[in-house]
Order: C-alpha cells, then structure tokens, then sequence
C-alpha cells in the first residue's frame, strides 16, 4: 500500500544547507509544529533563517549530513506518525534509514532538547554522576534532563580540549577554570599518579 506525504516544495530543484549535526538549528518547536507542551510554536521561519546562518550546498548522495529541508521534513512526519514508525517514516525520506531518523530525532530535533549553555548546577550533576558511573553518558543522561547522550559526551571532550589549550597557551591572566575542568584535570593527575606507582613499584 503506498503512503501519502506531502511535496516538500514545487521547485523540482530546491537549495539544500548543510545543518551541522551538533548544532542543529532546527528544531520540532521553532519550526512551529511541535513544544514540550504539545501546543504550536509561534516562532516564525524568519527567525529560524536568521539563527542558521549560511551553508553549504548538499551532495545528491542524501546521505551524510541533514540539511534543513530533511529536518523538516523528518519533523513534520513525527508529528504525523508519532515516535515509533521509523521505517515508514524513512521511506519519505529518500537516502534515509528507520535508524538515522530515529537518532535525528532523538539527538537533535526533539523540543524538550536543551541547546543553550550548560549551568554550573548542571555541571555538578555531571560530576557527581560521573563519580559514579565513569563515561557511560546514557546513564547519565537520565540525570539531566534535556541533555542528550551526546551532547553530554560532546560537551566533556570540548571540556578536555580546554583544559590542554589553556595548559599550552598561558597568559598573564589566565581565565578560572569552570568546576568540570578541575574535575577532569583531577581524574588525570590521579591515572599518572597511579601510572607512576605501577611503574616505580619494585
């Protein structure tokens, strides 16, 4: 039985962007279909325009990176078909698989999603759950809400980035490091502590 959908446009050609996948700027709730309350959006596309900036042509491959006709699209039919149909809903999208929408979805597109800078509170809860669990970011999802496992994982490797950035770039001034840095510097000043222990153990 075919499935109905929607044109996407009535240009036979239209201009795709490239949506970085970390930085989405498309979303189900400012693309004014859906928020966490289950009302529309009133933010226009306007702004959604304004926000993205500009971007790079797509292969025609249709794989790789979204663009936010995909995006779009992908949000449209969520709202339609729910959360679960991720085959039915990839045979709209051509190039697409059930598993690549469902990880756009759930990484990138979902409005209850947290995109904005990360709080010190929040920060604290990563390091109390990471004192506990180790790298297993799903699990410590669950603590934060909004935050997606990637994200979390994104967001600790950056934090590392940092951290060797400032130890090769010292300045007069040096900025104070953020409560996660001095979490990370510790976990590795403790493994060559233990490193050297092991080694110098006669």
């Amino acid at each position: 039985m075919e499935i109905e959908t929607e044109l996407m446009s009535h240009d036979p050609n239209p201009l795709s962007f490239v949506v970085p996948d970390e930085n989405s700027c498309v979303t189900a709730g400012n693309l004014g279909f859906l928020k966490q309350d289950g009302s529309k959006s009133e933010n226009s596309e306007s702004a959604l325009t304004k926000n993205c900036g500009r971007g790079r042509k797509k292969s025609k491959s249709g794989r790789g990176q979204w663009t936010t006709d995909e995006d779009r699209h992908l949000i449209h039919l969520v709202e339609k078909y729910g959360e679960r149909k991720w085959s039915v809903i990839a045979q709209m999208l051509k190039g697409r698989i059930g598993k690549q929408c469902r990880e756009r979805w759930h990484n990138h597109l979902r409005p209850d999603i947290k995109k904005d800078l990360w709080t010190e509170e929040e920060e604290k809860i990563l390091i109390e759950t990471h004192a506990k669990v180790g790298n297993k970011w799903a699990e410590i999802a669950k603590s934060l809400p909004g935050r997606m496992e990637n994200s979390i994982k994104n967001h600790w490797n950056a934090t590392k980035r940092r951290q060797f950035s400032r130890r090769n770039c010292r300045t007069k001034w040096p900025k104070p490091s953020s409560l996660l840095q001095n979490y990370i510097k510790s976990l590795q000043f403790e493994k060559k502590t233990e490193k050297y222990s092991t080694t110098h153990n006669y």
